[in-house]
């Protein structure tokens, strides 16, 4: 599963000492959306969490640890927002650790269809998702993609 692919990633990157924080995504207080998350200890990374809830564009957090190095996980539309980052010297390349997802749609949480419970919940995508080329970000460190299931 990608998520165990990705706390795998950020255990061996803050391990290694490659980055001093993983910025990513935990499950909110409400059990169901997620909610950014900074990750400092290899111990945390069991936190880490990627899902159509997934949502928010963790790129805006960048440029809160200017001068440390910072991995990042990242869908095709924000590695874009790295990108901008990037283009405006923002942000430093060299600094930053991109942990590129393989996106297959985020949900609107405005249209979110609790039906009783978070196991019936009906999420639609965002629209910017339906229009979206590409679930493969184009610029990543490494890449985590989802594994289809094997069918009997």
């Amino acid at each position: 599963m990608i998520i165990d692919d990705l706390r795998d990633k950020a255990r061996q990157l803050l391990k290694d000492k490659a980055v001093d924080v993983i910025i990513g995504y935990e499950r909110a207080s409400d059990g169901t959306s997620s909610a950014p998350a900074f990750i400092f200890d290899e111990k945390d990374a069991g936190r880490l969490v990627y899902d159509a809830y997934c949502v928010y564009n963790l790129a805006s957090y960048l440029k809160d640890f200017a001068g440390r190095k910072v991995g990042i996980v990242a869908k095709a539309c924000d590695v874009r927002s790295v990108q901008v980052l990037l283009q405006e010297n923002q942000v430093v390349r060299q600094e930053i650790v991109i942990i590129g997802v393989e996106c297959r749609g985020v949900g609107d949480e405005t249209r979110l269809h609790r039906t009783g419970g978070n196991k019936e919940d009906t999420l639609a995508f965002k629209e910017k998702c339906r229009m979206c080329e590409s679930s493969l970000p184009e610029v990543y460190d490494y890449l985590l993609r989802a594994k289809e299931e094997a069918h009997p």
